[in-house]
């Protein structure tokens, strides 16, 4: 049984909402939950897509790249197709010539089409010595270019 005093207890009113405002209270939840989940739906979709396109992209800006490259050429050099060509004026060996290029990241002429054979015609002087990089291999017999083609 209680044995302490009895107080009375008293009650406080309070407002309630209204029950069409827990409604729409509830609506208003689903709608922004609705909206974020399709947002972040959104947001992952677009991440595959540009996540799946990037190695396309690096390859892209690797041959831009590469092609601003050859645009440039050391001076006294001609630039012919995204190629640069150099007249030597100096009497060498094909292996010297080929070991000059090699030094300078290039190497002798591989002639590609009868438009580059022009180019090279044109371009050549009296004083110009021109090796191209075609030789004939010792076991083989056979001529190759520097390029092994």
């Amino acid at each position: 049984m209680y044995q302490g005093t009895f107080r009375e207890i008293q009650l406080l009113p309070t407002l309630l909402p209204p029950f069409s405002s827990v409604i729409k209270n509830r609506k208003q939840i689903y709608k922004d939950f609705v909206c974020w989940f399709v947002m972040i739906k959104m947001m992952t979709i677009i991440m595959c897509v540009c996540m799946s396109h990037i190695p396309q992209f690096l390859s892209v800006l690797y041959q831009k790249s590469q092609k601003c490259i050859y645009r440039l050429c050391p001076s006294e050099w001609l630039k012919y197709q995204e190629k640069c060509y150099w007249f030597s004026n100096e009497l060498k060996s094909w292996s010297d010539s080929y070991g000059y290029c090699s030094d300078r990241k290039s190497h002798l002429l591989i002639i590609q089409d009868q438009l580059e054979m022009a180019f090279i015609q044109k371009n050549l002087r009296q004083s110009n010595y021109v090796w191209i990089g075609l030789n004939v291999t010792s076991l083989k017999k056979t001529w190759t270019w520097v390029d092994g083609s």
